[in-house]
């Protein structure tokens, strides 16, 4: 990485790292290896361009001389017609995982460039025709500066100087050999030479400004990914991260919802708020953290999402932002997973000689309104509906019940056909609110199915 990318370029790539982000510090090195190989790619594009065009013209100036299968016009034909096969591989790079091999594969691009463009030169020199002043005049020279250009495509600095000295050095030898064998009819003089080694100058400077400007463009895609992952992060760290990445897709943010069914999960710990009173606030807040850590990672691991926290209140719905077909089933999957990880929990405290806690569930399903509430400038994502006031309801009659989990008719009729945890019938309980009593169940400690719980 240290041959593409400036120490402070390094230095921020392993900023991200260090912060405990290395999916996006490989995701920019990534980024970086792309548009290497993208550049690549396009000095392939120009390269094909270039020597088609070249091979075109030397057919149709030295058509004669090539049937004749002259040697200068012949030589420099197939060194044309090599760079255009050459460059066809080139158009489809390696996908290098390593740093060292595309640099590698990048010298040898360059170099076989600069050789080509030599090749054909070197015959107009060692043969020179009766009108000949010099290979500074020859049509294939120009190819020079364009070759030195086009390095900067490659995303690397270094790539461009790199074409610069090499280019150098081969119109040195160039220069050294028309001057052994062709000083008495070379028409250019120590000015001309100065301003071609001038020109080459430029062009290598070219090239450093165009891999500049990629590099940048580059980095500046780079930051903002780094951004919108921080970003993401730490939303995700105040509301569901489906919430997050829907309310990252909107093209704008408009209030209200649309109707659909979910299923709504109520958790709450019961006669929390007495012994709370018996605590220090930082130890409140300490086993409160870590009790909630358990039972969301118990709804999450059902694609649940916690809508919200009301004290020691767990708010959880299945089916919003996305629904996945078994809403419900995820539901009462999740209520079971939570009194698994309660009973784990427990054990924990005990360990620690802190009393054990006991929670209730209520779940329930039906329709709801899931959208923004609130205004512009403060909104949240969240339910609205009886669905969500009979849920909390079954959740506070658990008490009254004497079970963990109440679940209602409609959330196990949703549920059927899919994976669930038996269920046992608790009767019907009296809503407040509702004149039709409710059929409940609980979880089954029996291994019944809900199938035969509920015949």
């Amino acid at each position: 990485m240290s041959w593409l990318t400036s120490p402070s370029e390094q230095r921020a790539a392993l900023s991200v790292s260090t912060a405990g982000n290395d999916a996006v510090a490989a995701q920019v090195q990534d980024l970086f290896m792309q548009a290497g190989r993208q550049g690549e790619r396009a000095v392939g594009v120009v390269r094909l361009v270039v020597a088609g065009l070249a091979l075109v013209r030397h057919v149709y100036f030295n058509l004669d001389e090539l049937l004749r299968l002259e040697r200068k016009e012949t030589i420099t034909g197939a060194v044309i017609t090599l760079a255009l096969l050459l460059a066809i591989p080139s158009l489809r790079v390696p996908d290098y995982r390593a740093w060292e091999r595309l640099r590698s594969f990048m010298l040898a691009s360059i170099t076989v460039d600069a050789l080509v463009v030599f090749g054909a030169l070197i015959s107009l020199v060692i043969w020179p025709a009766p009108d000949y002043r010099g290979f500074l005049g020859a049509p294939y020279f120009s190819v020079v500066f364009v070759s030195i250009i086009i390095c900067g495509l490659r995303l690397s600095r270094w790539a461009a100087v790199y074409g610069t000295i090499i280019n150098l050095a081969l119109f040195a030898t160039l220069l050294a050999l028309d001057g052994a064998r062709n000083a008495a009819v070379r028409n250019y003089t120590a000015g001309h030479v100065a301003f071609v080694v001038i020109l080459i100058g430029a062009a290598g400077a070219v090239g450093v400004v165009v891999a500049s400007r990629t590099r940048a463009l580059v980095l500046e895609s780079a930051a903002r990914m780094m951004e919108a992952a921080r970003i993401r992060s730490r939303l995700g760290a105040y509301m569901a991260r489906e919430v997050v990445e829907a309310a990252l897709q909107a093209r704008e943010m408009k209030m209200g919802g649309q109707r659909q069914d979910v299923a709504v999960l109520f958790s709450d710990l019961r006669g929390f708020t007495a012994y709370s009173e018996r605590l220090e606030p930082e130890q409140l807040v300490s086993q409160l953290n870590a009790y909630l850590e358990v039972m969301v990672a118990a709804i999450q691991a059902e694609g649940g999402v916690v809508d919200k926290y009301i004290g020691d209140a767990i708010m959880a719905v299945f089916g919003a932002p996305r629904t996945r077909g078994d809403d419900a089933a995820r539901a009462m999957r999740a209520a079971a997973r939570m009194q698994q990880a309660l009973g784990e929990h427990n054990r924990a405290r005990a360990a620690r000689g802190l009393p054990p806690l006991e929670q209730g569930i209520g779940l329930h399903y039906g329709p709801v309104v899931a959208g923004n509430v609130g205004t512009l400038e403060q909104a949240q994502y969240t339910i609205v509906g009886d669905t969500v006031n009979l849920a909390s309801r079954l959740e506070s009659m658990t008490k009254e019940q004497k079970v963990p989990v109440l679940i209602s008719q409609a959330l196990l009729d949703a549920a059927a056909g899919a994976e669930t945890p038996a269920v046992a019938p608790c009767g019907t309980v009296k809503v407040r609110g509702r004149e039709t009593p409710v059929a409940v169940y609980t979880l089954a400690p029996d291994g019944r199915d809900a199938a035969r719980a509920t015949g």
